[in-house]
């Protein structure tokens, strides 16, 4: 069967060519005149907490029990930093697509709450690590 010229488009097609959602992700400066944020709930880092991980990462301990309480310590808090990062992108590339694209069917809230709580495991985790591996003589400047 032969078709007809007219389904024909008339000239070459040209590729498909996706949308840009997103020109430039940096966030705006407040306004001058912006009111501080109450924030109900804040879950922090200690910058010592995530020196001292960053230390015993690099670190090889001779003593088998340890290498074990070491590599326990840095597995729950990697493992927390992971699922913060899935978070964290989910919740961005979705909250953008909100806020420049369409609304869509995902639940940018719940991924905010999805979000802190991986931040609050994280933070924890970090803490925990960290006082872990300071017990083991892991600080700053002995993993060298």
């Amino acid at each position: 069967m032969q078709h007809s010229s007219a389904h024909r488009s008339a000239g070459p097609r040209s590729p498909r060519q996706r949308p840009t959602l997103v020109q430039d992700v940096r966030a705006p400066a407040p306004p001058d005149d912006a009111a501080p944020i109450a924030l109900p709930r804040a879950a922090s880092l200690s910058h010592d907490d995530v020196v001292a991980a960053a230390c015993a990462a690099r670190a090889r301990l001779a003593d088998p029990r340890a290498e074990r309480e070491r590599d326990a310590a840095l597995s729950e808090l990697y493992g927390a930093a992971l699922h913060l990062a899935r978070c964290l992108g989910d919740h961005t590339r979705h909250s953008l697509v909100e806020y420049r694209g369409s609304h869509s069917a995902w639940d940018v809230v719940r991924e905010g709450e999805e979000l802190f709580a991986a931040h609050e495991r994280y933070a924890v985790a970090a803490r925990r690590a960290a006082d872990r591996l300071r017990a083991l003589g892991l600080t700053p400047g002995s993993a060298e």
